[in-house]
């Protein structure tokens, strides 16, 4: 079985009897964008991590998941709002409508939580973990060659120079630049692509539980 989103199609996976469906890194901001959510009701585990989801709607076609367990929503705008409710389920439960209604709860997350058995976790998922570590392996490989490269270099231009004997300070100066340009480039790449999440909260008319 599968989702669609944005024309794209999205299978589930299954391990043994563990059904798990990886939406992670998407670019999701709505749930209720994606397609087919009512008909995975035997899945077990949902991967939202690292989208860019802000607002709640779409959440209650999750109620439709009677089998989810854990579900991953950690580098999300409204991560830590959601969390914030479903830790104090206990607490909310054994409050009145007009008790909750006074504590802010929002009625659609209410509906789903009552509803549901799934836990909100920030966990991200191994394959994210497994890319980061490919990233990183990968750049410090080409940190290494250009340093090394970088080294000989300048360790020939001290030769041509005629100062042999500080000719081991020269190739280690070339491989500290060599190493650490490949790093700075990549940090600099990466700030430039880092976007501040700022939940919408009560200001798109969400309101949340807190204490």
């Amino acid at each position: 079985m599968s989702v669609i989103y944005k024309g794209s199609e999205y299978k589930a996976t299954s391990n043994g009897n563990l059904f798990s469906l990886d939406l992670s890194a998407r670019g999701i901001e709505d749930l209720s964008e994606i397609k087919g959510f009512e008909k995975l009701t035997w899945l077990h585990i949902l991967d939202l991590s690292y989208n860019n989801i802000t607002e709640i709607k779409g959440l209650e076609n999750l109620v439709n998941l009677k089998n989810l367990k854990k579900l991953y929503l950690g580098n999300n705008p409204i991560y830590k709002n959601l969390k914030n409710i479903f830790d104090k389920k206990k607490k909310l439960m054994k409050m009145t409508g007009g008790e909750r209604e006074k504590a802010r709860v929002n009625p659609k997350v209410w509906k789903v939580m009552i509803n549901s058995q799934f836990r909100i976790l920030k966990k991200p998922s191994k394959l994210i973990r497994i890319e980061s570590k490919i990233r990183f392996i990968s750049l410090f490989c080409v940190s290494i060659i250009t340093g090394i490269f970088s080294g000989g270099i300048s360790n020939s231009i001290a030769s041509a120079m005629g100062v042999v004997g500080e000719a081991a300070i020269f190739s280690l100066i070339g491989f500290l630049v060599g190493f650490c340009v490949p790093l700075l480039i990549y940090l600099i790449y990466r700030l430039q692509r880092v976007t501040v999440y700022l939940p919408r909260g009560e200001q798109s008319g969400d309101t949340w539980y807190i204490s």
